[in-house]
């Protein structure tokens, strides 16, 4: 018989101005749940963005998950660290949260989830030192699936996202699942998909069910984990959680906006949009021209724009330089066709590159 487990991770539920954004997520990670008749949906830490905002939206989330409580399909959730943001002397466990089984015991807790399946459930600890003096029952199951938060060393994950948090997640030894006959780490903190074989271990990171910070590109969902005769886990895309998405725009020297032939032309209505105008001008005036067009073209279109200015540098007169006329002939003379995105990209860039050397020669001046 195979169970199945929906695996979701750093949904950072949020009372500001994301909130119905957010619990859009929560509940597509219902449906799917209820839709794959799961044994059990697992939420790797970083349910809400902080302390405050669990408190706050306790009652719509009890409300949101009432669906699973009708349909007897338990929750298990971990603390992660941001559960740790701005707590003061408040503490999670006593908040009502619903029908929810929280591993709040540190430094674990074993659940039984069914004859086949048993949860170790292991919430954020600034460190786990000493995990090898932890007194883990042997396992008794035929799979025991680790629901952890925090950053797996020896991943070659890049986490220079996780910067400047106010509270870090600890690093975990991937020896600490392997010692305690872990088959399946269901991960929470990084917020892209990664996974990775430690012996008979598998980690496996959801990734952020949600866009939550810039740069997050790539699609956001969770994990449909599957514990038959193998272990099988399958990544599936929340539609409502949207894409990032980021551009670089040249300008002209007279303002006009290069390569966005096919701008937009992918974009769903819950996608987090940067655009960066970059380039020489003559007038920097022309600029805000360009941003009003571009907000007027892309309004309603996307959860959320953002047009950045600071790449643009203006120098009066430069139109005039026969140094910038000559490069900016040669510059048009090599455009790609129009079919080779790739290469139009790169003719664009090399139009920047061209302008800034020239600017840094006549400013040197």
């Amino acid at each position: 018989m195979v169970a199945t487990v929906i695996h979701c991770a750093d949904l950072h539920l949020t009372a500001g101005e994301e909130r119905e954004y957010s619990f859009s997520v929560l509940e597509e990670i219902v449906a799917l749940t209820r839709q794959e008749r799961a044994q059990c949906l697992v939420i790797s830490g970083d349910l809400f963005d902080s302390f405050a905002d669990a408190r706050e939206l306790r009652a719509s989330f009890r409300e949101c998950i009432a669906p699973l409580n009708d349909a007897s399909i338990p929750i298990i959730y971990v603390p992660g660290n941001h559960e740790e943001l701005r707590r003061g002397r408040g503490d999670l466990a006593a908040l009502d949260l619903g029908p929810v089984t929280t591993g709040y015991k540190k430094p674990f807790q074993r659940m039984a989830l069914s004859e086949d399946v048993e949860l170790l459930c292991i919430p954020h600890q600034s460190t786990y030192r000493g995990y090898q003096e932890w007194d883990v029952p042997a396992k008794r199951s035929r799979y025991r699936v680790a629901v952890a938060h925090g950053l797996v060393t020896g991943m070659d994950i890049y986490a220079g996202v996780q910067a400047n948090e106010e509270i870090e997640a600890g690093a975990i030894d991937p020896d600490l699942f392997v010692r305690h006959e872990v088959d399946y780490a269901a991960m929470g903190h990084i917020h892209a998909a990664y996974e990775k074989r430690f012996g008979e271990t598998f980690v496996r990171y959801s990734g952020s069910a949600r866009v939550r910070r810039r740069g997050e590109d790539g699609e956001h969902g969770v994990t449909i984990l599957r514990l038959g005769s193998q272990i099988v886990a399958e990544s599936r895309q929340m539609m409502s959680a949207g894409c990032y998405r980021e551009y670089r725009v040249p300008l002209s020297l007279e303002g006009h906006m290069g390569g966005t032939e096919d701008f937009g032309s992918n974009w769903g209505s819950r996608d987090w949009v940067d655009i960066y105008l970059s380039g020489v001008v003559e007038n920097e005036n022309v600029v805000a021209t360009v941003e009003t067009a571009l907000r007027e073209r892309c309004r309603n279109r996307v959860r959320r724009l953002d047009i950045h200015r600071e790449l643009v540098r203006p120098l009066p007169g430069i139109a005039s330089q026969p140094v910038a006329n000559k490069f900016l002939q040669a510059w048009a003379a090599r455009e790609p066709g129009a079919g080779d995105e790739r290469a139009r990209r790169v003719w664009y860039k090399a139009r920047e590159l061209g302008l800034d050397r020239i600017v840094r020669v006549l400013e040197a001046r």
